[in-house]
C-alpha cells in the first residue's frame, strides 16, 4: 500500500518536471524568436473578435473587439512593432476597428493570404524570422513558411492549433492580443512599457 503510494506520488513529480521542462525550453525557443519581431500580422475573426457575427435584418455585420486587445496592439506601434490586419471576411467594423488604431496595413476580403502577407514583407523589406503571424483556423496555415512564428488563441482549431508554435492561454476576443503583445514586449527587454505608456498617455 506504502510502495504503491509512493509509486503514484513520484510519478505525479515527474510528470510535473517533464511539463515544467518542455515549457522552459518552449518559452526559450520562443523568447529568441520573439526578440526579432519587428511585424505583427493577424487575422480578424476568431483573433481580435470571438469570431462570432451579429447579423441585423438588413444583412449588416457586427463584430465585438476587445479594448485589451486595442491597448495591446497601441503599445506595440508606440514601440515601433508595426501592425496589420489580414482578413478574408468584409470590411465594415473591422476597417473601423483599423482606423481607431491607426492601423493603415488593413486588407479584408482576402483571397490569399499568403500573397498579401508577402506583399506586406516585401512592403517594409522585412524577412520572415522578423514576422509573427496570429491565426485561429487551417486557412491561416497557408503563411507558415512566409513567417517567422505562427500562433494561435485558446481556442483556435484543433488543425491550427497542433501545428503553430505558440497557443496563447487567452481566447480570440478576449485578451489573445493583449497578452502576445505582452509577451512580444518582455522578451524584446521593453519591461517598463506599462509605466512608460502611462507616463506618455
Amino acid at each position: 500500500m506504502i510502495y504503491k503510494s509512493i509509486v503514484k506520488i513520484s510519478n505525479k513529480i515527474f510528470s510535473i518536471l517533464k511539463k515544467v521542462i518542455w515549457n522552459f525550453n518552449l518559452n526559450s525557443k520562443l523568447r529568441k524568436k520573439l526578440s526579432y519581431i519587428k511585424m505583427l500580422i493577424m487575422d480578424v475573426d476568431g483573433v481580435l473578435t470571438d469570431g462570432g457575427l451579429w447579423i441585423d435584418e438588413d444583412g449588416n455585420v457586427t463584430k465585438r473587439f476587445n479594448v485589451k486587445d486595442g491597448l495591446g496592439i497601441k503599445i506595440l506601434m508606440s514601440r515601433k512593432i508595426k501592425i496589420a490586419f489580414v482578413s478574408g471576411g468584409k470590411g465594415g467594423s473591422t476597417n473601423q476597428r483599423a482606423c481607431q488604431l491607426g492601423i493603415s496595413d488593413c486588407f479584408t476580403e482576402v483571397k490569399d493570404k499568403l500573397k498579401c502577407v508577402n506583399s506586406i514583407k516585401e512592403k517594409y523589406n522585412l524577412s520572415k524570422n522578423e514576422i509573427v503571424f496570429v491565426g485561429d483556423d487551417i486557412n491561416d496555415l497557408v503563411v507558415a513558411n512566409s513567417v517567422g512564428l505562427i500562433i494561435c488563441p485558446s481556442d483556435a482549431a484543433l488543425k491550427i492549433k497542433k501545428e503553430s508554435n505558440y497557443v496563447l492561454e487567452n481566447r480570440g476576443g478576449n485578451g489573445a492580443i493583449r497578452e502576445l503583445a505582452e509577451l512580444i514586449l518582455r522578451f524584446q527587454n521593453k519591461k517598463d512599457f506599462q509605466k512608460e505608456w502611462l507616463e506618455t498617455n
